[in-house]
């Protein structure tokens, strides 16, 4: 499973330092640009690929960032893919 997470792209390297490094040893961070409620904003797109049965992990990284970036809410989206490290 890949999980995206998408997040205004606040304290980046303290999240990743901090939060997202101690819980996961591969991800993946995307510069982007996002709107929310009509409003631009820089963002970061995380994307994790990780056994389904960490779902409960990934949301509390979620919650972690939420909160971390004072956010009303941040992104979760979940996309099912196969992968192959060659």
């Amino acid at each position: 499973m890949l999980y995206r997470i998408f997040t205004e792209d606040k304290n980046r390297q303290v999240l990743l330092d901090r939060i997202i490094s101690p819980m996961f040893d591969s991800f993946t961070v995307i510069p982007c640009q996002g709107y929310w409620n009509g409003e631009s904003e820089n963002s970061i797109i995380i994307e994790i690929s990780c056994n389904n049965s960490l779902k409960p992990k990934i949301k509390a990284l979620c919650q972690h960032i939420r909160v971390w970036n004072g956010q009303e809410s941040v992104l979760l989206q979940e996309v099912s893919v196969t992968s192959e490290l060659l």
